[in-house]
């Protein structure tokens, strides 16, 4: 997918879908057999079938636990709701079963169970540039 802005006709995002079994959106969207290579360095590539134990390898785990979570019946959940609503109802989420969404710079990924990635949404974030440049 593409997010487009009709206002002012640049893009936002690419939402890269690998269309994996068992994911609430399973045969909604095509596969995406995308190669994201990182740092410029053809060994550092992130693909369509990568786990998350390989972004964790090439990114570094600084992101720290997950800041959404979505179930298998596709509700998105933030983590401190989800946290909430499990004290006050003794409800379980099911951290295995369940979908996490994984924030780096410019990049979301959401990770499923099993590890596999079922989406990458690429975006640019105008406040890390411009900080970047300061």
């Amino acid at each position: 997918d593409i997010l487009f802005d009709g206002s002012s006709h640049v893009v936002k995002k690419f939402i890269l879908h690998t269309n994996n079994v068992g994911h609430p959106d399973f045969n909604r969207w095509c596969k995406c057999n995308f190669h994201i290579i990182l740092f410029g360095d053809s060994n550092c590539v992130i693909h369509a079938d990568s786990k998350w134990s390989d972004i964790l390898q090439y990114m570094g785990s600084n992101t720290g636990p997950p800041i959404m979570y979505r179930s298998s019946h596709g509700k998105i959940q933030n983590v401190n709701k989800a946290e909430k609503k499990m004290k006050k109802k003794e409800e379980h989420i099911d951290t295995h079963q369940s979908i996490k969404i994984y924030a780096y710079q410019s990049v979301l990924f959401e990770i499923m169970g099993n590890q596999s990635i079922s989406t990458v949404t690429l975006f640019h974030e105008r406040n890390y540039a411009q900080r970047a440049t300061q």
